[in-house]
């Protein structure tokens, strides 16, 4: 029985990471049609539990401000790549952090089901919201981080 819940829980996570690669590559094919001058706004984050949420909040972004192009990258360490400046800004679960020189945004993000269209399967999240902290540099940010700060901020999208 356990084997059976285990093979079907893995079986709807490589559905559910399916979905989401599928919503990102839309978007990253948006993406390459960003003129060659345009500013790029590096974002990294720790897991891809928040991936749903934040590919809402890209789309949305980017149709807002379509002279920014965006590029993701997931790593274990958001807090030192921001820090490093690899990346301008992250997503990562909230916990106290103290790096000097970076700002903290605390969110909630929720969490909703996937329904597959092809077998109209729904796949639900563990969680219906975690806490998340988006992270940027203080000071020597790009303008494009600025915007994206502000454009969160002012969204209503995280409560």
């Amino acid at each position: 029985m356990w084997i059976f819940l285990a093979v079907l829980a893995f079986i709807a996570g490589q559905v559910y990471l399916f979905h989401l690669l599928n919503r990102l590559d839309r978007f990253l094919d948006r993406q390459t049609e960003t003129p060659p001058e345009a500013e790029t706004l590096t974002i990294a984050f720790a897991d891809s539990s928040a991936a749903n949420s934040i590919a809402d909040l890209l789309e949305r972004f980017s149709l807002c401000y379509p002279d920014i192009g965006i590029r993701l990258c997931s790593c274990p360490d958001v807090l030192a790549a921001v820090y490093d400046g690899k990346a301008a800004v992250g997503f990562l679960h909230a916990e106290r952090f103290e790096y000097p020189g970076l700002k903290y945004f605390p969110m909630t993000v929720r969490h909703a089901p996937v329904v597959l269209a092809g077998c109209g399967l729904e796949v639900m999240p563990l969680e219906e919201e975690s806490r998340q902290e988006m992270v940027w540099k203080k000071s020597g940010a790009p303008s494009c981080v600025n915007t994206f700060v502000r454009y969160i901020r002012n969204s209503g999208i995280f409560r």
